[in-house]
């Protein structure tokens, strides 16, 4: 089976609260994907933007948090470019979904600290150089993410499983606990998505 491969980058776009529309939003750069030893080349951007344009209407469907269900979804993405070595395009947010104002006051707040995570199916390939490219069979969706995506060329999300822990912390032992279970939440959420997207591709 295909891992699913997940990106983010945001930048602030144009907002529309009224409609629940934001222009411009990035969905991912040309460049190293910082923590994963892949690289996102043209042929990367390609291959995405094909697949995103693929999407049926209205667009890709944009989830919290990398979840899944029908109540992760709060939106979807279109009108999908090309924008120098970034993707870009429109995210639309159901205004009826429960978490809307809220994440509509996270966009508007805190674009440096969160970001829109690309996730999707395809083989890596090797390059004579020795360098890893990232490689779109299928789309997954277009998640909202937590960790941020501060760098302006895209990074990976931030690995769960990377834990740096004061170990003179008094409540060390309950922050480990804490991390482990998100760490748990993270697997089992992943390990639905890919099993959601085994599924796209059995209907195919």
């Amino acid at each position: 089976m295909e891992a699913v491969t997940y990106f983010n980058s945001f930048n602030k776009g144009q907002f529309d609260t009224e409609s629940g529309l934001i222009k411009g939003v990035s969905l991912i750069t040309k460049g190293t994907a910082k923590g994963h030893d892949l690289v996102v080349d043209d042929t990367t951007l390609s291959q995405l933007e094909a697949s995103l344009n693929n999407a049926k209407e209205p667009g890709v469907k944009a989830k919290l948090n990398h979840r899944t269900g029908v109540e992760a979804i709060f939106g979807h993405v279109n009108n999908i470019h090309r924008c120098g070595e970034k993707l870009k395009g429109d995210l639309h947010l159901l205004k009826t979904h429960k978490d809307y104002d809220h994440t509509i006051e996270l966009l508007e707040t805190m674009p440096s600290q969160i970001g829109l995570s690309v996730a999707f199916q395809g083989d890596k390939e090797v390059g004579a150089d020795g360098r890893v490219f990232a490689r779109c069979k299928n789309i997954v969706s277009v998640d909202l993410v937590t960790d941020p995506a501060a760098n302006p060329d895209g990074l990976f999300e931030a690995k769960v499983d990377n834990i740096n822990l004061d170990m003179d912390d008094e409540n060390n032992e309950s922050n480990i606990e804490d991390r482990l279970a998100e760490i748990e939440g993270f697997q089992s959420d992943l390990a639905e998505a890919i099993e959601e997207a085994a599924a796209l591709d059995e209907m195919e």
